[in-house]
């Protein structure tokens, strides 16, 4: 009763919100609209719970992600040259599945919501057409449709919200096109705070929660006078190259030597990467790299008899890092870069025999986000005023697995690394 309550009195105050700072767009902010993509799984207790549901020989069962859409027309009024209130109304999808056929259960629900944020923007970078910023929100999300199917008996107690606090972290770029219009991206990580489901049995309480990222597109209408500057240099870069990578963990490990006697050989996995990115500079040697990337990783293992092993992992990755550049000759220089990356699957094929033999009866986990990192150099050779020629190498690595599962009372898990090579086209900006 007190969530209800909260939620209510939270969606009164920021319609409350949402409609005043309207009557004050015209003046002191700007408006824009935006599309995108979701992609969103489940998470809770109840997850917890239908997981064990049959004691004994249970098959292990594998959460998948659910992709959806997300559009909204938001408003930004100015507090300062540096922070902006954000707020609007949108539509998005969310979701998950679990399935496990052997036992005859589905978890599938998709949920539609009308959606209210308001939060705080922060431009931390300014420039004379481009800013970056970050932005926190809390958002009311009102269901409007869903499809629920669970194919589970669950206790008669059980019962779906209609109305979820929830919040965003993340933050967005735009590029000024003109005096009146501007492009906007955005990349938000979204959550909820309370559940869109609840259930009891034998005097203990289960949830369901959503959790997930939205990456989308958008215009918006005009910008105030102070949001750019021209004290710093802001170049873009599009590349493409190919990646050679490889799996490592303890998971690889295992399976290497679980045959009878000899251990398997790991094999690389070819792949590719394109890439935009945007480089400003902050300081005379020292730029801040960051922009939007597709990637595919992953590896096998040669002995397939007992654990055949062929991963291949297609990300949509976003980097943030720093690039230095100590020589710069003329036309020719040099930079070192470093920085981490966030990599969302966005497909994957993963063809494993995970665990059959002997212990193919504990829970597993695949994992959609990756956190990494990468190190490495370019050289860039400048063709004229405007594009030069640029040539990367660099070293991959995640830091969190893609794969998890325990093992006689043991975990786990599997990551990949390797290598990048590409070469692109920088163009500097006025």
């Amino acid at each position: 009763m007190a969530t209800y309550f909260t939620s209510r009195v939270s969606l009164v105050f920021q319609f409350s919100i949402l409609c005043s700072s309207f009557l004050y767009a015209q003046q002191s902010g700007v408006l824009g609209l935006r599309v995108g993509l979701s992609q969103s799984n489940i998470d809770g207790s109840f997850i917890d719970y239908i997981g064990n549901f049959v004691p004994g020989n249970v098959p292990p069962y594998r959460p998948t992600d659910k992709q959806g859409f997300e559009f909204a027309a938001l408003g930004y009024y100015s507090l300062g040259k540096a922070l902006e209130l954000n707020y609007g109304l949108g539509f998005i999808q969310k979701g998950g599945t679990l399935n496990n056929r052997d036992l005859g259960y589905t978890v599938d629900p998709t949920l539609n919501y009308l959606y209210i944020p308001i939060g705080i923007n922060f431009k931390p970078i300014q420039l004379e057409r481009f800013s970056v910023h970050a932005s926190v929100n809390i958002t009311t999300n009102i269901q409007i449709t869903s499809e629920q199917p669970y194919l589970i008996d669950y206790s008669e107690t059980a019962r779906n919200n209609k109305v979820i606090l929830g919040y965003s972290v993340g933050g967005f770029f735009r590029y000024k096109l003109n005096e009146k219009l501007a492009l906007q991206g955005d990349v938000q990580f979204v959550g909820d705070f309370n559940p869109f489901f609840t259930a009891s049995d034998q005097n203990e309480n289960f949830e369901m929660k959503t959790k997930g990222q939205v990456l989308s597109v958008g215009l918006v209408s005009a910008f105030s006078s102070d949001s750019f500057n021209e004290n710093r240099k802001l170049s873009l870069l599009f590349k493409a190259g190919y990646v050679v990578s490889s799996l490592h963990g303890s998971y690889v490990e295992y399976i290497r030597n679980s045959s009878f006697g000899d251990p398997y050989t790991l094999r690389d996995k070819q792949g590719f990467e394109v890439a935009a990115l945007a480089s400003l500079q902050i300081a005379k040697p020292v730029y801040l790299v960051s922009g939007l990337g597709f990637i595919q990783k992953g590896g096998g293992i040669d002995d397939a008899s007992v654990y055949p092993v062929d991963v291949t992992l297609n990300y949509l990755s976003i980097p943030l890092g720093v690039a230095i550049n100590p020589i710069n000759a003329g036309k020719a220089s040099l930079f070192f870069t470093s920085g981490l990356t966030g990599n969302i699957e966005v497909f994957s094929e993963q063809e494993f025999l995970k665990g059959t033999n002997p212990d193919g009866l504990q829970p597993e986990k695949s994992n959609t986000f990756i956190l990494g990192y990468s190190v490495g150099g370019a050289f860039r050779y400048k063709l004229n005023e405007t594009v030069s020629l640029q040539v990367d190498a660099s070293a991959l690595s995640d830091f969190t697995p893609f794969y998890e599962r325990e093992l006689e009372g043991r975990q786990y898990e599997m990551k990949t690394k390797g290598n990048s090579f590409s070469i692109g086209a920088v163009y500097q900006l006025k």
